[in-house]
């Protein structure tokens, strides 16, 4: 048996060796060539895997040494964007904040994180069979403690759960001034829409293999909706077809939005800017906090104001001019999205009056 080994975070620099296979399945080794398993993300629970990998590792030819001060961030292609961005962020403003220090991410992370600190932030992407010899990693207690999945941290009882989502890191106030700046003065312009819509839609996403289906119904979007929306003079910006950067640039220059519930608000509102005004869709009472008045559109004034209702201050402290959009979708895409029904173990769909007067063509 390959021996492995418990670590501290103690807020010290260690040496460690890192492979990835092609499958994109890593190991993290201390200078003594065990595996640590309580690394980010935890290897317990995955002795027979890190097996195999090793045997991977031990032949590998391809070697690179980084004498550099790194930070190590994973989070899988596969979990919610809008919950690994908001780990990432207190990620990258411990990195900036310690001296000398930047991100490094293995290639098999989420697309979209990288898209999203490409430009903004200096990172090391660790590519696939190369045995890297990491001199400087810090280990911080601080991550250790606030990452959901690591053996510590997933067991320290929080106020507010086991995800630290954007609702409760500031970082995120820091992290979006980063964003901005390169969208607004640096990045290229692109075509500017008044009016557009970014959201979750029925058929989005069929036509790319790569593209992981919807995780929930939460904000979905019917193809007559969508239609009824371009009809209507809003142009369909699809994040699928679009680079994290050119989203949020149309976003940022037009006049209107529409934006569904889920993870699109989660991922896009911090970036929304003051003068745009948003029509904020959802299908599902009580997602993101956000509650179905009795049918009263202006729910925003009381029932959903973040004044009063401390749960919506997740979305709703980014819009200034905006209003919630109650509407009903076809119940059958809670069987048909996922295997694991996730949104009706949480939630009813909407069953009232569409709040859709804002469309005045039908």
């Amino acid at each position: 048996m390959i021996p492995v080994i418990s670590y501290n975070f103690d807020d010290k620099c260690h040496q460690v060796y890192f492979f990835m296979n092609d499958n994109g399945s890593f190991i993290i080794l201390n200078e003594e060539k065990k595996i640590i398993k309580d690394f980010f993300p935890p290897r317990m629970g995955m002795e027979t895997k890190c097996q195999e990998i090793y045997k991977e590792y031990t032949k590998c030819k391809n070697f690179t040494e980084i004498n550099k001060r790194k930070l190590f961030f994973y989070q899988k292609k596969n979990e919610g964007l809008g919950h690994s961005i908001s780990l990432l962020v207190p990620f990258v403003k411990l990195a900036t904040q310690c001296r000398r220090t930047t991100l490094m991410i293995p290639e098999s992370t989420h697309p979209n994180i990288i898209n999203l600190l490409t430009n903004i932030i200096d990172f090391t992407i660790l590519k696939k069979n190369t045995v890297y010899k990491i001199n400087k990693v810090f280990f911080s207690k601080f991550l250790d403690m606030l990452h959901p999945l690591n053996g510590r941290g997933s067991k320290c009882v929080t106020p507010y759960g086991p995800y630290p989502l954007i609702s409760q890191s500031r970082a995120i106030f820091w992290f979006r001034t980063k964003v901005n700046n390169y969208i607004d003065f640096k990045m290229k312009p692109l075509n500017k829409y008044d009016k557009i819509f970014v959201g979750k839609f029925e058929g989005q996403g069929k036509k790319n293999g790569k593209i992981h289906p919807p995780r929930s119904d939460y904000g979905m979007i019917s193809k007559e909706l969508v239609s009824r929306f371009e009809r209507n003079g809003f142009v369909t910006i699809d994040p699928y077809k679009h680079h994290i950067h050119e989203v949020i640039w149309y976003i940022r220059h037009c006049k209107e939005l529409i934006l569904s519930t889920g993870s699109a608000a989660t991922i896009y509102t911090p970036y929304l800017s003051k003068k745009t005004f948003v029509y904020y869709m959802t299908n599902v009472p009580c997602e993101n906090y956000i509650y179905d008045d009795n049918g009263d559109k202006n729910s925003h004034l009381i029932k959903n104001n973040s004044e009063y209702n401390a749960g919506s201050y997740k979305i709703l402290r980014f819009l200034t001019n905006y209003r919630i959009c109650f509407y009903k979708s076809n119940p059958i895409w809670r069987t048909q999205i996922t295997n694991k029904i996730r949104a009706s173990k949480f939630h009813k769909l909407y069953d009232g009056e569409d709040m859709l007067d804002f469309l005045k063509i039908k």
